[in-house]
């Protein structure tokens, strides 16, 4: 549950509400991931204090996972993340965009087997070019390299065998679809 506060865009520890923003299945574990709204703009313009993942293995009881946190002063740009694992390479790909539907797409993954270690996470800076950690979120925020520009909602990609390409949709302006070779290239 969020703390039902007033909308308060510059207060961060007030929280209007939480809202999952996407989840996987790895083994018998479910990660959830939200996030936690301060403030609700005009315009799909809304401001998120932070993206947390929370995970379950009964979808009864849930516990935040230490340290898979991103607050919006560090990465700005992760404020609504989405996993996807992909079939073809030991990867989890995150997709994340910032808080409302103005903000671009951005990538970040993590070896199956680090899924829990956020110092393990790479960001993709630059065309399958990747730095890990600290130096990678801020080298993102500094200068965001998009699979998709500007003006991106409720993103979601998955694989289709039968196309050999990994599809891109989203719902900014109508039902958009892309498609790219790889899960971390720009989706065209």
């Amino acid at each position: 549950q969020g703390n039902h506060d007033e909308d308060n865009a510059e207060d961060k520890s007030k929280e209007v509400t939480k809202i999952p923003t996407g989840a996987i299945t790895l083994g018998d574990t479910v990660y959830l991931f939200y996030m936690s709204v301060r403030y609700w703009g005009a315009n799909a313009g809304w401001l998120v204090t932070y993206n947390q993942c929370l995970k379950s293995r009964d979808l009864e009881t849930w516990e935040e996972v230490e340290g898979l946190r991103w607050n919006d002063e560090e990465a700005y740009n992760f404020g609504q993340i989405y996993p996807f694992d992909d079939p073809n390479s030991d990867y989890i790909y995150f997709y994340a965009i910032p808080g409302g539907r103005h903000g671009g797409l951005v990538c970040a993954r993590v070896l199956e087997n680090e899924f829990e270690n956020k110092d393990a996470y790479e960001y993709e800076v630059g065309p399958n070019e990747w730095l890990k950690g600290s130096l990678g979120l801020e080298a993102l925020k500094e200068n965001p390299y998009y699979l998709v520009d500007p003006r991106v909602a409720e993103p979601c990609v998955t694989y289709n065998p039968y196309l050999g390409k990994y599809v891109f949709t989203h719902s900014m302006g109508g039902s958009c679809m892309f498609t790219a070779d790889k899960p971390y290239e720009p989706f065209k």
